[in-house]
């Protein structure tokens, strides 16, 4: 990681702009709005503010890593562009696949590291490249460790019943986390800790030395520019691009007009513009944002998780389309394919657990409509699509052989649970589609979080966690914000200071 690896020409940024990912950030740079007038900036003559870490970011990731360097000893100033902390993770379902944990323990499930890595791995076997082994045996080796700090601080969970991802878990490991209670907890212990929260302050440029190391970072509060150096390192953790509408269009392609976006509004590409300027590598650009989730349009609650308690998933024309046991990334990108780019979940009185249920609550507590009949053919009637009575009659004969000649059905959700009936009243039906929680392209860093150049080497002084990364496996993804905040906090306060 020495500084030499990144140094002497600055200029050197200039060409990256138009040549880092191999090629492809020429037409990016200009979807973002850089250009090489705009690249890093400097040193400024006075700086406003002095600390040893900053992090750009105050939600899943960006609180974690402010609260494990501080933790670690280091002066931590954390800032938020929002009005709110918590970002994408505070609105999420905090679904959570990790283990093994005592909880887990507790419940008289086994699990390993060794499981969850395999389990990470092969969830990417159609498409081995995007996941690197080392970054997956990091996540899955500090799995556990992140979970009891978390619960030794005080993190509860929203959900004491341990579930299952669909397609994914190889044993029972979804926690379901009390995501505003946690988000709540780790300001709070931070604030103890000393860490400095500026909110409405927002991220803009990285500030980097005639060698090429990050020393700080250009900020900006009530209009006006805010320099605060970092005599160790810079963290970025200010999420992905899924609420920029100009770069999901150039980077993601036609498809994401039809998904509807369910991440945070504060995801406009803040720290991926950043981490471009001073040369960082993307990761995922050939995928740079994907549709992989499913829920209604009007609350933008996702809710995979009915389908992996029994129901089934039916189009406009009534007829089912998928294997509802699979992903919310498979059930997703089916959904947008079908007539109008919408499903129907349809679900009786029985089906509905405590991870669905907690959605459904919000989704009404939201305005969210939910059709409700005593018989399917009311329910028919309700949403005018009369062949779903012959659907469901013809499900339940699937599920009562065991045998679902339409597809293969086999199980509630991944290898997990046998499917069951639809017949107990009253009736329900929900409209869905298909939706996009976060950006896939992101900032390419090492098992260790730190940032790297188009040729593998450390960008001095430049670390990165959570979303800005990009897309990790989804039922993973949230622990990824987790696990690589945790780590980017203790690396970053272990730099040595600059001089």
């Amino acid at each position: 990681m020495a500084e030499k690896n990144i140094k002497k020409d600055l200029s050197r940024r200039g060409f990256i702009k138009g040549a880092v990912v191999m090629g492809a950030t020429a037409a990016a740079t200009t979807v973002m709005g850089t250009s090489s007038a705009e690249a890093a900036l400097p040193p400024p003559k006075k700086w406003d503010k002095e600390t040893d870490v900053v992090v750009a970011g105050a939600g899943g990731a960006g609180l974690i890593a402010a609260l494990s360097a501080a933790q670690a000893g280091a002066k931590v100033i954390l800032l938020e562009k929002m009005p709110t902390l918590g970002g994408s993770a505070i609105i999420s379902g905090g679904l959570w696949s990790v283990g093994p944990t005592s909880t887990q323990k507790e419940q008289g499930i086994e699990d390993s590291a060794d499981r969850i890595y395999n389990d990470v791995m092969k969830a990417n076997i159609a498409d081995p490249g995007s996941m690197d082994p080392a970054i997956a045996r990091a996540y899955a080796d500090n799995c556990a460790t992140v979970y009891e700090w978390l619960k030794g601080l005080g993190v509860k969970l929203k959900v004491p019943k341990i579930s299952t991802m669909g397609g994914v878990d190889s044993v029972v490991r979804m926690h379901v986390m009390d995501m505003p209670q946690m988000i709540q907890t780790l300001a709070n212990t931070a604030k103890d800790k000393g860490v400095q929260i500026l909110m409405k302050t927002a991220a803009k440029r990285l500030v980097v030395n005639q060698t090429g190391r990050v020393i700080g970072m250009k900020a900006e509060a009530n209009g006006k520019p805010i320099y605060v150096k970092a005599k160790k390192a810079v963290i970025l953790a200010n999420g992905g691009f899924d609420a920029n509408p100009q770069m999901l269009s150039a980077w993601g392609g036609s498809a994401m007009g039809k998904a509807i976006t369910m991440g945070a509004p504060g995801n406009t590409g803040d720290g991926l513009k950043m981490a471009m300027d001073v040369g960082s590598d993307i990761r995922l650009m050939y995928q740079a944002a994907i549709i992989e989730a499913l829920g209604p349009a009007d609350t933008k609650v996702s809710m995979p998780q009915l389908p992996w308690e029994g129901a089934i998933l039916v189009n406009k024309l009534g007829k089912r389309y998928t294997n509802e046991s699979l992903t919310c990334v498979a059930m997703g990108e089916l959904t947008v394919k079908q007539p109008g780019g919408i499903g129907i979940i349809i679900y009786d009185k029985n089906i509905p657990q405590a991870p669905s249920q907690m959605k459904l609550d919000r989704h009404k507590k939201m305005g969210g409509k939910i059709h409700e009949a005593q018989t399917l053919d009311e329910l028919a009637k309700m949403i005018a699509i009369p062949t779903i009575v012959e659907t469901v009659k013809q499900y339940n004969s699937f599920v009562e052989t065991g045998n679902d000649v339409e597809f293969g059905r086999t199980t509630l959700a991944g290898t997990v649970g046998k499917p069951v009936k639809i017949e107990t009243a009253p009736f329900y039906a929900i409209t869905v589609t298909g939706g996009m929680y976060f950006s896939s392209a992101g900032i390419k860093t090492d098992e260790q979080t730190h940032v790297q150049n188009c040729y593998g080497e450390a960008i001095p002084g430049l670390y990165a966690a959570g979303q800005v990364r990009g897309r990790f496996v989804v039922p993973f993804h949230l622990g990824q914000a987790f696990i690589f905040g945790y780590l980017a906090g203790k690396k970053a306060s272990a730099e040595k200071p600059w001089k």
